[in-house]
C-alpha cells in the first residue's frame, strides 16, 4: 500500500522534520491514520509459482486509540470474489519497542497471529508464522519508502515452507488519500 501525501493532509506520521522517524516508535503509524483509497494487488494462489494477479479497489479508515499507543483501521473492499470486511488492531510495546499487527475479517470473526516488528531508517519490518494449506509458512510484512509524502507495503511468503526466503508476493498495495 503506497500512501502519498501524507503532509499535505497535516499528518507527518512518526516522522519528525527532515523525514526521520521518531525515536520511541510510538507514531510510526501516525502516517495512516485518516481515510484512504487503496489499489490492492494480490497473487491468485500462494506458493504455487503463480504470475497471475487479482487487482482490487478498497477504502481504509484508520484511527488512534489509547493516546496513539495503539490503532486501528477497518478495511472495506469488493474483491475478485466478493466482499472484504477487515481490520487491523496496531499495539506498540514501550518496552521492546516493538509493534503487533493483529488482523481480522468479517468472514472468520478472530484475530489472526500477529505480526510482530518495527520501523528502522523508514522501513517497518513485521513477521509471524502462519498455516497454510496445513503447512506451517514464514510471512514477511513490510513498510518501505516511508517519508512523510510516500509508503509502500508488501506482504510475502517465502517459496517453500524451510526455504528462508521471500519469494512469492501475496498482496502488495497502493494508496491515494479520500477526496
Amino acid at each position: 500500500m503506497a500512501l502519498e501525501d501524507a503532509q499535505s493532509r497535516g499528518q507527518t506520521g512518526g516522522m519528525i522534520k527532515g523525514g526521520t522517524m521518531s525515536c520511541n516508535g510510538q507514531g510510526d503509524f501516525d502516517f495512516l491514520m485518516g481515510s484512504w483509497k487503496v489499489h490492492n494487488r494480490r497473487l491468485r494462489e500462494r506458493l504455487k509459482g503463480c504470475t497471475e494477479w487479482d487487482e482490487f479497489e478498497a477504502t481504509v479508515n484508520a484511527r488512534p486509540v489509547w493516546g496513539g499507543k495503539a490503532n486501528v483501521d477497518e478495511f472495506l473492499g469488493e474483491g475478485p470474489v466478493g466482499p472484504i470486511q477487515g481490520m487491523t488492531l496496531r499495539l506498540y510495546n514501550p518496552k521492546s519497542h516493538q509493534w503487533s499487527l493483529h488482523w481480522a475479517n468479517s468472514e472468520n470473526g478472530t484475530l489472526d497471529t500477529p505480526m510482530i516488528g518495527s520501523f528502522k531508517d523508514g522501513r517497518g519490518e513485521f513477521y509471524d508464522q502462519e498455516l497454510f494449506e496445513g503447512r506451517a509458512i514464514y510471512v514477511r510484512f513490510l513498510w518501505s519508502d516511508v517519508t512523510p509524502t510516500s509508503r509502500t507495503a508488501l506482504r510475502s511468503t517465502p517459496a517453500r515452507p524451510s526455504s528462508g526466503r521471500c519469494a512469492s508476493v501475496a498482496a502488495p498495495s497502493s494508496a491515494a488519500t479520500c477526496g
